[in-house]
């Protein structure tokens, strides 16, 4: 029951009714084998019965318990196990991430204006970044005018001691 319950989706109860003829089997069994020493210690002589009526008595009930013991062991072969699955009314819907990673390319058009869109970004954050050092550009100006306004008058006063 297990095994096939697994072929359900939903499985609200699972039963099984058996009935366990183990006992009645094993009764008829013990009982058709006192009866059997009975007759075979009847044939060798340790016991007489007088009344052979009940000697045949016995040797129908042996039959019948034969016939128990037979009938026992086919309702044990041809057991039937009845089982009742129902699926409920309720959807399941489930999302399964996909792990291909070649599936999550976008269209090449669409990554050409992605790549424009990035490009254009990435030219104005360097822009900005240039303009986030005006300090620096402004005292790198100023240091090479002094240098330039240095080398002139050096350039002069050399000239004029010569």
């Amino acid at each position: 029951m297990t095994k096939i319950s697994h072929m359900g989706i939903y499985v609200n109860i699972s039963t099984m009714d058996i009935e366990d003829r183990t006992l009645d089997y094993l009764s008829a069994r013990l009982k058709l084998k006192d009866r059997q020493e009975l007759v075979s210690q009847q044939k060798q002589g340790k016991i007489r019965i007088k009344n052979p009526v009940d000697v045949l008595t016995l040797k129908d009930d042996m039959v019948d318990a034969q016939i128990g013991n037979l009938k026992t062991d086919e309702a044990v072969k041809l057991s039937t196990v009845n089982l009742n699955f129902y699926q409920s009314d309720t959807i399941l819907k489930e999302t399964i991430a996909n792990d291909d990673p070649s599936a999550y390319n976008i269209p090449m058009f669409q990554r050409i204006g992605l790549a424009f869109t990035s490009g254009w970004s990435i030219f104005m954050d360097l822009l900005v970044g240039l303009i986030n050092l005006w300090v620096f550009i402004l005292v790198g100006i100023a240091a090479w005018a002094a240098y330039r306004y240095y080398k002139k008058r050096s350039g002069l006063i050399s000239r004029t001691v010569v």
